[in-house]
């Protein structure tokens, strides 16, 4: 089941980002269906911010070096894209006491507020 539902985040996140990217002025146009489609990824991304902040712990799922290895590859990735989003991290219960976490965590914490802001620009530019 997990498989099943980490498959179609995947995809979905996927299909995201591949709106985005290939139709990135038409979603910035201003019409209606994409005004529509900006707020809905805006949310989309709000919510996330949300759970990973208040919700999440990626804790009890880092059980092997092939995970702990994947979940700091990308957040490698996210570390990287720091510059081009903004916001803070106040998930303590996360991060508290670890360097390696804090930074992890405000790495995702401003990529998913930066995607919601970018979206929430687009959504509502005059």
């Amino acid at each position: 089941m997990f498989w099943v539902y980490f498959t179609f985040i995947g995809l979905t996140l996927l299909s995201f980002g591949g709106l985005t990217f290939f139709y990135a002025p038409a979603m910035a146009s201003g019409e209606p269906l994409a005004r529509a489609l900006c707020v809905f990824l805006a949310t989309f991304w709000i919510l996330r911010l949300i759970v990973a902040v208040f919700v999440f712990d990626v804790r009890p799922y880092l059980a092997n070096w092939f995970y702990r290895l994947g979940y700091y590859l990308t957040t490698a990735v996210f570390i990287y894209r720091l510059p081009f989003t903004r916001g803070p991290n106040y998930s303590s219960s996360h991060w508290r006491g670890r360097l390696d976490r804090t930074l992890i965590h405000l790495a995702l914490l401003l990529t998913y507020g930066g995607l919601a802001a970018v979206y929430l620009t687009a959504a509502f530019r005059v």
